[in-house]
Order: structure tokens, then C-alpha cells, then sequence
């Protein structure tokens, strides 16, 4: 962990509850924000691949402040991120056929 993390204080259970509370708070937002872009006519599979991308580029800077010398080649890490990608490609696509917006 970068030495700028380590002089706060905060407990590991506080921590826990603040990033659950925050990944809720997007979760949302993301359902809304994709139902809005499916009928200005974005398709299910350019969203996907949108955050995809966005999410490889963010957590790639955040495993080079963790982790400056990454090991590359671990074909485990290349399955999960593409079965997240397919889950992801899964939601939006359940999204657009339910009009979720309509629902919240």
C-alpha cells in the first residue's frame, strides 16, 4: 500500500461499509445512466465495451500505484476479467429489454 494511505487511521469495517455504500450508489447510477444511453440508441454490447475499457485503464493505474512491478501472464486473472465483461454484457442487455428506467 502507497505510504501516503498509511498515516490514516480508519478501521478495516469502516472502510468496508464506506466502499459498499459507494459501489451501491453506482450500481444505480449506472443502471439509470444506461437505460438513458440505450434509447438515445448506444447498444448493449458498445456500453460493455465502453466500461470495459474505462475499467481496465482505472484499475491498471491502481495496481501501478499498488504494485509498480506487476507479474504478467497469469491467464486466471485474463478469465475473470473476461467473464466479468460477458456479465456485464449480460446486464445491460437485461436492462434494455426490461426498461428498467421505468422502474426506478
Amino acid at each position: 500500500m502507497p505510504k501516503s494511505f498509511r498515516s490514516f487511521k480508519l478501521s478495516r469495517a469502516a472502510v468496508g461499509f464506506a466502499a459498499i455504500a459507494l459501489a451501491a450508489m453506482l450500481w444505480a447510477i449506472a443502471a439509470i445512466t444506461a437505460s438513458s444511453l440505450f434509447q438515445s440508441g448506444v447498444s448493449p454490447l458498445e456500453l460493455a465495451m465502453a466500461r470495459a475499457i474505462i475499467a481496465a485503464i482505472g484499475l491498471g493505474v491502481v495496481h501501478q500505484l499498488w504494485q509498480p512491478n506487476p507479474k504478467f501472464g497469469d491467464w486466471q486473472i485474463l478469465a475473470l476479467g473476461l467473464s466479468l465483461a460477458l456479465v456485464t454484457l449480460a446486464y445491460y442487455i437485461a436492462i434494455e429489454r426490461l426498461a428498467v428506467r421505468s422502474r426506478l
